[in-house]
């Protein structure tokens, strides 16, 4: 098999020659070595590795405006500094008066970056919001499409990044206030997601005709997982309104790819029921509380699992006891198909050792050795 007839064989649930490998956060082509966008020289080896012996999943975006409206626009200044920080606010202004959000920004670290006001904190700035005008985001999508299928060929497979409801709530809100409205507003929060599931429903299916695919993907469910927010609250806000996205996106013959960092116990089979394709990271304690083989017996059978080799591991672990995660994972987890190998987290290090690279290099010698079907 080319490992673009690998990839789609497991995703229509076929047995594979062997288990898939994907190494997130290292993108073969270009200059952007990791999903920080840091360079060094040091990846090259790697970004090399990824290229020639893995399973490539080529990520391609398009613009989808502010909040998925085209008519929205936003101006930034700054509105306070010192030596070591910056405050940054956005400025939207609406038909009942001006939105803002202040981010605070790190001077010496480009990746260090904290909210300090959001956008909704008043039901006055909830009724500012809802009043802003909306029109569909319609970006050019073909060329796009083409060129990520040109470069990846039958290395793998194109996927578009798609934003997520529950992310946008979480701009808007943050993680206290999507908190407290769920339990005194839940109201007008159900409104504001019914309101944004739309307008996405609406953006994906003008990809969709575009011929976009034939893997969507988008996080954020992560930030409704318990304990930030109920079970229940997962299912009003994240469960109930994704799964018209992924039935629409399966009705056009593609799949669906979520992403979700967290403790997934309580919430496991939410994701097969919306009808999730791949789910990522599964995150084994202590970092999640689901095992693999769990997860694989739970919603395996439906729903194709990828990740849970911590990254630590790979980068400080001996080669002997990567290699033995490597095959208890593939035991746990590669039965009638269903998993694919990667890493929980991105490499984030200025440079990478010659000890993390070799991590890397005995992840993916091994997942070749004991993944075979």
């Amino acid at each position: 098999m080319t490992r673009r007839e690998r990839l789609l064989a497991l995703l229509r649930r076929e047995t594979p020659d062997t288990v898939p490998i994907f190494i997130r956060g290292v993108s073969p082509f270009g200059e952007r070595m990791n999903w920080m966008g840091r360079f060094d020289e040091s990846y090259e080896r790697l970004r090399r590795l990824v290229l020639d012996e893995t399973d490539i999943f080529h990520g391609v975006g398009f613009d989808s405006g502010i909040f998925l409206s085209a008519d929205i626009t936003a101006t930034k200044r700054v509105v306070s500094e010192d030596a070591d920080w910056r405050d940054v606010e956005t400025r939207i202004e609406t038909p009942a008066g001006p939105l803002t959000s202040v981010t605070r920004r790190s001077k010496h670290n480009l990746y260090e970056v904290m909210p300090v006001k959001f956008y909704i904190e008043s039901e006055g700035d909830y009724d500012r919001f809802m009043a802003l005008p909306y029109a569909p985001p319609r970006p050019r999508v073909e060329a796009g499409i083409s060129r990520m299928d040109a470069e990846v060929g039958e290395r793998g497979l194109a996927v578009v990044g798609i934003p997520s409801v529950v992310s946008f709530c979480h701009e808007l809100l943050g993680s206290a206030g999507l908190g407290i409205w769920s339990a005194l507003h839940r109201d007008r929060l159900r409104t504001l997601v019914d309101m944004l599931s739309k307008r996405l429903l609406d953006y994906v299916e003008y990809l969709l005709r575009a011929g976009a695919g034939p893997v969507f993907s988008y996080g954020g469910p992560e930030l409704a997982v318990p304990p930030l927010m109920s079970p229940r609250d997962f299912h009003d806000f994240v469960a109930v309104p994704d799964a018209p996205l992924h039935a629409l996106i399966h009705s056009y013959g593609c799949y669906t790819w979520v992403h979700c960092h967290g403790k997934l116990d309580k919430v496991l089979e939410e994701f097969l029921e919306m009808g999730v394709d791949i789910l990522e990271p599964v995150e084994a304690p202590p970092g999640g509380d689901v095992t693999l083989a769990d997860a694989k017996r739970r919603i395996g059978e439906k729903t194709i699992l990828m990740g849970n080799m911590p990254y630590e591991a790979i980068i400080s672990w001996p080669p002997e006891a990567v290699e033995a995660r490597v095959r208890a994972d593939c035991e746990a987890a590669m039965g009638s198909g269903g998993y694919i190998m990667m890493p929980a987290a991105s490499p984030f290090e200025p440079i990478l050792t010659d000890e993390g690279y070799e991590g890397y290099r005995t992840y993916i010698e091994s997942g070749r050795k004991y993944g075979r079907y």
